[in-house]
Parts: C-alpha cells; structure tokens; sequence
C-alpha cells in the first residue's frame, strides 16, 4: 500500500459531514507540519504562515507526522483543489 494511500484511510476516518471545514483542516495541518519541517510549501496553496509556529507536541504527535514530504504535498494539491470545489458548490462559509 502506498503512502498516498495510507493517508487517504487516515483522513477517511473523519468526520466528512463538513466537507469545506474538514478539508481545510487537513490542509492546514499539512501546511504546518511542512513548514516545521523547513519544507516547501506550493504558493498556489496560498498560505501564509502565521505569527507563530504550531506547538512542537501538536506537530510531533500529528500522524502526518510520520508521511514524507512528497507524500503531504501531493495530498496538499488534492485538498487544494478540493476547497476550491467546494467554494464554487456554495459549501464554503
């Protein structure tokens, strides 16, 4: 099984009902543990980091911890491309 995959499992087991908010979430949990990594981070995201760093025991002890950077930014594009499906389906608030 694949990386991707593993993470795909992962984040089927939340709660979906909150299609916007749900993706955005995962999203901006991948963007934080990527920049406490020092990693890339794709500009077409669009985030801008905040003042601060996430706390270091709430990045360590995320499961996205233990995927690779390819692996994050890959799903990062998916989940990109999915909050902006939801802005145009009225899903956004």
């Amino acid at each position: 099984m694949t990386k991707f995959k593993q993470l795909r499992i992962e984040m089927a087991l939340d709660d979906w009902h909150d299609k916007w908010g749900t993706a955005l979430n995962w999203h901006f949990r991948i963007c934080d543990v990527l920049q406490f990594r020092d990693a890339d981070i794709p500009t077409e995201w669009g985030f801008q980091a905040g003042l601060g760093f996430p706390d270091d025991d709430d990045i360590f002890s995320d499961i996205l911890n233990s995927f690779d950077d390819l692996t994050l930014t890959h799903m990062g594009n998916v989940l990109s491309r999915y909050v902006r499906l939801c802005d145009r389906a009225g899903l956004s608030y």
